[in-house]
């Protein structure tokens, strides 16, 4: 008995976890006194081998079936059987199938989600360029289909649009003999009464005020996105299709110090319901190197300096290229803190959201 439940819970069968969900279970498993003092190694072990850098709220976690079962049921019987049966475990054998588990289930991770990562970067471009060649980049709603993507990302793909259109949208798939969406809104905007107002092309539909997932028959998809556009474009306040930065502190630059990293490090993992803090700082400017970076010249790098305080910051904005003509004055930002790699050094950067 105490052989097969060995190799159930260290053989590589693997359910996908959200990043807040596998915290979840942890938060679980920590409170349970009897479980933790026998599986802490465990535990320790396999989050220090999750090496998977940048974790945002698309990341999933690749966690054995029978932790899982564990974190989520309380029964003591059911527990007292695991702490025996960890209990009987050879200590030699308990640290090598630890350590081998750990590191298998950290590739596997890592190998999903770069995986994942490059069909949610591929579907996202051929997205975009649906929007330019249909010339719908002035539309008040993004609604772009093709059989080919993958259902798994398309909800992804869909956050991934707005950061470049801000507005309600949906991106469809072909799913068996129907067509299924899921579909994103912007701060402040109704998504499913909108769909509501469009349910006489829908077969079926559910969500909540900021996400919704839908099916339609394939000859419903062009009056739907019609009407859709029309109903958006009807009740939507234009203010809420400019995107906002909320903003967690102002932070002077002289603050940001490796003991400061090192302690915001601490509030993580970040991912869903714990992002990375945002800071501002105002009236900062370029030490006159600053340059358009990237194959497309799309990203900005700079060197910020803030008042009599002659240390560079060096920070990197994404997608921030065309905004390099407000560096030419004092400017104020918004951004992350991040870590930055090159040749072995590790530096603090300025992941720069952005300025103005």
């Amino acid at each position: 008995q105490a052989f097969v439940i060995k190799r159930a819970v260290f053989q590589p069968c693997l359910e996908l976890y959200t990043l807040d969900e596998w915290n979840g279970m942890m938060e679980k498993l920590n409170k349970l006194n009897r479980f933790k003092k026998k599986n802490n190694d465990f535990i320790r072990r396999f989050t220090a081998g999750v090496k998977v850098l940048e974790l945002d709220a698309t990341d999933r976690l690749l966690i054995p079936r029978d932790l899982a079962r564990i974190a989520h049921i309380d029964k003591d019987v059911v527990l007292s059987a695991a702490v025996n049966i960890l209990e009987i475990w050879d200590k030699a054998y308990y640290e090598k199938a630890i350590d081998e588990a750990a590191v298998d289930f950290a590739a596997s991770i890592e190998k999903f989600n770069i995986e994942r990562k490059e069909i949610d970067k591929k579907i996202t471009y051929e997205a975009l360029q649906q929007i330019e060649s249909a010339n719908e980049k002035e539309k008040f709603s993004t609604v772009v289909y093709s059989e080919n993507w993958h259902k798994g990302v398309i909800g992804i793909v869909a956050s991934r649009l707005i950061e470049t259109y801000y507005r309600p949208t949906l991106v469809f798939t072909k799913s068996g003999d129907k067509l299924a969406a899921s579909a994103r809104s912007v701060k402040g905007f109704d998504i499913y009464e909108a769909l509501e107002q469009c349910s006489e092309y829908l077969e079926q539909f559910g969500g909540h005020k900021y996400a919704a997932g839908l099916t339609l028959n394939p000859d419903q998809y062009i009056p739907f996105k019609e009407k859709f556009e029309a109903v958006v474009k009807k009740t939507i306040d234009k203010e809420l299709l400019i995107p906002e930065i909320t903003i967690d502190s102002t932070l002077d630059l002289s603050d940001i110090t490796p003991k400061f990293f090192r302690i915001l490090k601490q509030m993580g993992p970040f991912g869903p319901k714990n992002m990375k803090p945002v800071f501002t700082t105002n009236s900062v400017r370029d030490n006159g190197y600053g340059k358009r970076v990237g194959a497309d010249k799309s990203h900005l790098k700079l060197n910020i300096i803030s008042g009599a305080d002659q240390k560079t910051y060096n920070a990197i904005g994404f997608g921030l290229g065309d905004k390099i003509s407000s560096t030419q004055n004092d400017f104020d930002i918004a951004y992350n803190l991040d870590e930055n790699e090159w040749n072995g050094n590790t530096s603090i950067q300025l992941l720069l959201k952005d300025i103005k």
